[in-house]
């Protein structure tokens, strides 16, 4: 008796079941759509690689056009992220319908997990996290076969520094795109950006200025076996206007107030002064730039070895003009060598116009030269004088040998 009551019970349910269902298909009528819909489901199968047969094509082709957005470059961490949408198309057969057959329809959307997607992702520092595309997307089905799908990603990747220029300098940065489970023989990713198109909905970063972006086929050997993954490529290039004014010009004007302390008395007072503040400027700003710079580079930026010499050149001047005070306050007889160079110099008329020494007066009654004065104070403010313009064009070549260096190198 129990049995029956639950065979009852059973055939009650579906009875009741069929007579909803029937009815719920009298009030909703199929719609082409649906109907569509149905016809592309039935026998499907979402693992299997379509096939172009008609072509007798085995390989699938898939089309990739990127659209970058947007880059973050970290040179602490030598790493670069990038935002960027992607748009996918590629041919399957099995997805094709006559749009007169479902009232004229020429394509649907569908979501990706329920059609083949091509399992291709970047060759990155993080292949987990970095997708080509997120796990659900909305695509769009054309009646001819064609599956495109639009996406947003990001990825990141190692962008190893050359700090040599800063704060000129650039960047190339590259990420590998490859297939995942499928052979190279099986899928074939190609490129389908052309020229300045990748840069449609780029948001430009303030300090970094993309000079270039290619995305290209590449090959790899490795033993025996060939791998194709397509190539990104980015050249970067540094906004450099606002470093220009608080580094550059304050290392040539540094160079400058150095050069020009060469003229100024020895004997003044603000000569060591000037002098002894420019020292300490050097410093200050070569710890300044440090806090600047990530120590993740293994060659030293030119700016910096720009303010490291220039360091040295302003304690040889402040070295110099300790040496011509003391020199200059001794009453003893200097060398002789000493005098003949004094004398030579003041008797000269382009010394005496480099040293601002006046002319020698001539002697009424003989017509001869007044003799240069034997006595050592003033032959040793002479050799001071003369000690400060050598030292002057000697450091003026070498501040245009920096020059050239720093500039023309990296132009």
């Amino acid at each position: 008796m129990y049995w029956i009551k639950i065979v009852l019970l059973f055939l009650a349910t579906c009875l009741h079941q069929g007579w909803c269902d029937g009815e719920c298909k009298r009030q909703a009528p199929v719609t082409d759509e649906t109907r569509l819909r149905n016809k592309l489901k039935c026998g499907y199968d979402i693992t299997v690689r379509p096939q172009d047969n008609e072509n007798h094509r085995n390989r699938t082709e898939v089309f990739l056009h990127l659209l970058l957005r947007h880059i973050i470059l970290d040179e602490e961490y030598d790493t670069i992220g990038v935002y960027f949408g992607l748009w996918m198309y590629w041919y399957d057969e099995r997805l094709k319908w006559n749009p007169s057959d479902y009232g004229n329809i020429k394509n649907i959307p569908a979501e990706s997990n329920t059609i083949w997607m091509p399992q291709i992702g970047w060759v990155t520092m993080n292949i987990v996290s970095d997708r080509l595309y997120s796990p659900d997307i909305l695509c769009t089905l054309f009646h001819n076969g064609h599956v495109s799908c639009l996406s947003r990603s990001s990825f990141h990747t190692v962008c190893k520094s050359d700090l040599t220029h800063w704060p000129y300098d650039s960047h190339v940065c590259d990420a590998l795109m490859a297939p995942w489970r499928l052979p190279e023989d099986e899928l074939e990713l190609l490129a389908s950006n052309m020229g300045d198109e990748i840069f449609s909905m780029y948001q430009p970063n303030k300090e970094w200025a993309v000079l270039k972006a290619d995305i290209r086929p590449r090959t790899e050997k490795y033993e025996n076996s060939t791998y194709e993954y397509l190539e990104l490529a980015f050249s970067l290039a540094r906004r450099s206007a606002t470093y220009e004014a608080i580094v550059v010009i304050p290392a040539l004007v540094l160079s400058m107030l150095t050069l020009a302390s060469s003229w100024i008395e020895a004997e003044s007072g603000a000569r060591l002064g000037l002098l002894s503040s420019i020292l300490v400027c050097h410093i200050l700003y070569l710890q300044f730039i440090s806090l600047l710079l990530y120590e993740n580079g293994n060659s030293c930026p030119l700016i910096v070895v720009f303010y490291r010499d220039s360091l040295m050149i302003c304690g040889s001047c402040l070295v110099i003009t300790l040496l011509v005070r003391w020199t200059s306050s001794r009453c003893t007889a200097p060398p002789s060598w000493v005098t003949a160079v004094a004398k030579r110099v003041q008797e000269n008329r382009t010394g005496q116009l480099l040293l601002f020494l006046p002319q020698p007066r001539t002697i009424a009654e003989t017509g001869e030269v007044e003799p240069v004065s034997e006595l050592g104070g003033a032959t040793w403010h002479i050799a001071g004088k003369l000690l400060d313009r050598v030292s002057f064009v000697v450091f003026s070549v070498v501040y245009l040998v920096l020059f050239i260096v720093y500039y023309c190198y990296y132009l």
